[in-house]
């Protein structure tokens, strides 16, 4: 994710320098218009195409974290595992239809292409929305099950809060993308750009944060007796003694 995510900002980068110039040269900024316009030059066919890459591996990694955390049960991936199915169809394929048009301001014409798009944006925001869900409701069946063995504040919760927490940034880009989208703004330009790093940070946040709490925990700052990383309750203990035999002798009276 970081190489795709610092490959698509080198190429939009290079486009950027390349528009600037093609002003110094002309002093005509419509050929610069042009320029960022055109879908089917390399240079636009790659940005777009890393776009849909980044997405689908953070989509991935959301599937795999979900499938480890219900305990390898393939059956809680079976309908992610087709939302990315979907994902990658409709990314792919709007990609390919947008190399064939003229003109990035086309899509609003074009209806396929727009359906395609509209499908992509649409299926990443469902299946984040239900990896998230399915984590986090995952983590809050072993808490409630977990309640009589704690003490103190649940590792649980707060394992859940950081899922919740990391996931934010990226749900609320998504739905400001298709948001914009489907209102036909050109605002939805300035989210694109920036969702290839937050799908990075989105799902590396989460590692950093984990980290930083174990840290935390092995120096010392958060002091419990654990088992399994979990604070526990004392067990009663109910000790039977079938006979008792002490034997005192004059010179030694420690019992045998």
């Amino acid at each position: 994710m970081f190489i795709v995510a610092t490959s698509h900002f080198v190429i939009t980068l290079y486009r950027t320098v390349c528009a600037i110039e093609i002003i110094g040269f002309t002093e005509d900024s419509s050929a610069s218009e042009e320029f960022l316009a055109n879908p089917r030059s390399w240079h636009a066919i790659m940005r777009d195409m890393l776009y849909v890459t980044q997405c689908i591996l953070g989509d991935s990694v959301a599937i795999y974290r979900c499938w480890i955390l219900w305990d390898r049960d393939f059956r809680i991936a079976i309908f992610p595992l087709l939302l990315l199915g979907v994902s990658i169809a409709s990314g792919t394929i709007a990609c390919v239809k947008l190399s064939t048009l003229t003109s990035y301001s086309a899509v609003l014409d074009n209806a396929i292409v727009w359906d395609w798009i509209a499908i992509f944006y649409a299926v990443g925001l469902g299946q984040n929305t239900l990896t998230t869900a399915l984590m986090a409701f995952r983590l809050w069946l072993v808490d409630r099950r977990s309640k009589a063995y704690n003490i103190g504040r649940s590792q649980f919760l707060s394992a859940m809060l950081i899922l919740v927490e990391s996931a934010a940034l990226y749900f609320v880009l998504q739905i400001l993308i298709l948001a914009t989208f489907l209102t036909k703004s050109n605002i939805q330009l300035i989210f694109l750009g920036s969702i290839p790093p937050v799908v990075g940070i989105t799902f590396t946040l989460l590692m950093i944060r984990a980290g930083f709490r174990s840290k935390a925990r092995a120096e010392g700052s958060i002091q419990t007796q654990t088992i399994g990383s979990i604070a526990m309750r004392d067990a009663p203990i109910t000790i039977h003694l079938s006979e008792e035999v002490i034997v005192k002798n004059d010179s030694n009276e420690s019992p045998v």
